[in-house]
């Protein structure tokens, strides 16, 4: 499908209406607290890593066939547990966005949403999948760039080499990517299928420029411990995702179609 560029988007006016948005009925509070909600399966993944590591120890004397067999059993309840609890978890955290957005009056208890019936479940692990097999594109393509930037014996070569190889390979498929920027609001907020079809094309465009408006914000929250992230950066980029999807709809309809 053609990409086309919409014209006209003011991204640090969203960026400034998040904010209005979540100084309202104390919605950056209850976005912050589910969002440190949504870290708790973190302590999981760690465990499961844990568990990985001790079982390594006596496979290793197996061969290397035993220890591959391991890791990928580890990264399959990984991927399981992302897909059927963590991802849906966080569609809970971008519905609350949606709501809040929209003007509706919001409770921490709708993190849970996904998880209350079969419907919402079936659409949160829906949205799930169409993030999750588009994020495990990216890092399988990073990983295979690095192991082949193993093979060649010097390690100096190897730390030469492998950024700008990541970079040539993570940036392109980035780019490919963002042609899914608006697939969890389609699954979370289901609009019309002529909706869709009209904002389908500047899905690429409106997303490469948020994730670039963002950048050096989640750069400036590394340097604060993630502190700023879950603060401010965060909350305002969920609402303002929203938002911009909002507005790309208003700016892609035909005011000929709303009359007929």
């Amino acid at each position: 499908m053609r990409q086309k560029r919409v014209e006209g988007m003011n991204f640090p006016q969203l960026r400034r209406e998040a904010g209005e948005v979540l100084a309202q009925d104390a919605n950056r509070l209850k976005l912050i607290e589910a969002a440190m909600i949504c870290l708790t399966p973190m302590t999981l993944y760690l465990m499961l890593a844990a568990v990985w590591q001790l079982l390594t120890l006596p496979l290793a004397a197996h061969g290397p066939a035993a220890v591959v067999l391991c890791r990928a059993g580890l990264w399959a309840l990984l991927v399981l547990l992302t897909q059927f609890f963590t991802f849906p978890l966080l569609s809970g955290l971008l519905t609350m966005a949606a709501g809040m957005e929209a003007g509706e009056c919001v409770a921490l208890a709708d993190l849970f949403a996904p998880f209350c019936s079969r419907c919402a479940y079936g659409r949160a692990l829906r949205a799930s999948f169409a993030v999750l097999w588009r994020l495990c594109a990216l890092l399988l393509a990073v990983q295979a760039v690095l192991w082949l930037l193993r093979l060649p014996g010097s390690p100096v070569l190897f730390w030469l080499l492998c950024v700008p190889a990541v970079l040539a390979v993570a940036l392109p498929l980035f780019w490919l990517l963002c042609g899914g920027f608006l697939t969890p609001f389609f699954r979370l907020c289901r609009p019309p299928q002529a909706m869709r079809e009209r904002m389908r094309p500047y899905a690429r465009s409106v997303g490469l420029r948020y994730w670039l408006g963002y950048l050096p914000w989640l750069a400036l929250s590394l340097l604060s411990f993630c502190i700023l992230l879950l603060a401010d950066v965060l909350p305002r980029m969920l609402v303002s995702y929203f938002r911009l999807c909002r507005k790309l709809n208003e700016m892609t309809t035909n005011p000929e179609d709303e009359k007929s």
